[in-house]
């Protein structure tokens, strides 16, 4: 086994999980509990521990796309996902949710996609330049009433 460098500089390298050659060896079940044992073993790149609150949040994503590739037709397992999968959730989320929702479920699922990255030597969905990046749109409220703005223009 090799090992892979950590991407961030507080975490020791691991060695890569052998991924296994038939289907259904390690399924998505096994790989979100491997994550939630880590989350819970690792702490935070501030260095303490992720609360149990982060940890649901979290796992709640890997929960709502493991739902979404079963739906799908997915293999049984994340470390075969693609930028493009990946691009497919997050716009059948968005069209179902709110885009602050997406946003929050996309974020939440960063550490999952550098997670299986770590893990598993997989593509680095993350970083990847064709993932499609969805953000909060900044609402600017008015300073000044639009009626005053109305009657000023008269």
């Amino acid at each position: 086994m090799t090992s892979a460098p950590s991407r961030a500089p507080h975490r020791p390298a691991r060695a890569l999980r052998a991924v296994p050659t038939t289907p259904g060896q390690t399924t998505r079940a096994e790989q979100r509990d491997l994550f939630a044992d880590i989350l819970r073993a690792e702490p935070s790149k501030r260095g303490k521990p992720y609360s149990e609150r982060t940890i649901g949040a979290y796992l709640d994503a890997v929960d709502s796309l493991g739902r979404w590739l079963t739906g799908t037709g997915h293999p049984d397992r994340f470390d075969t996902l693609t930028v493009a999968e990946f691009n497919s959730y997050l716009s059948d989320y968005l069209k179902r949710h709110t885009l602050g929702g997406t946003v929050t479920k996309q974020g939440n699922l960063r550490v999952f996609l550098k997670h299986l990255t770590e893990e598993y030597g997989t593509e680095n969905i993350w970083d990847h330049s064709k993932r499609s990046r969805y953000g909060r749109q900044e609402e600017r409220t008015p300073i000044l009433a639009s009626d005053l703005i109305t009657a000023l223009l008269k």
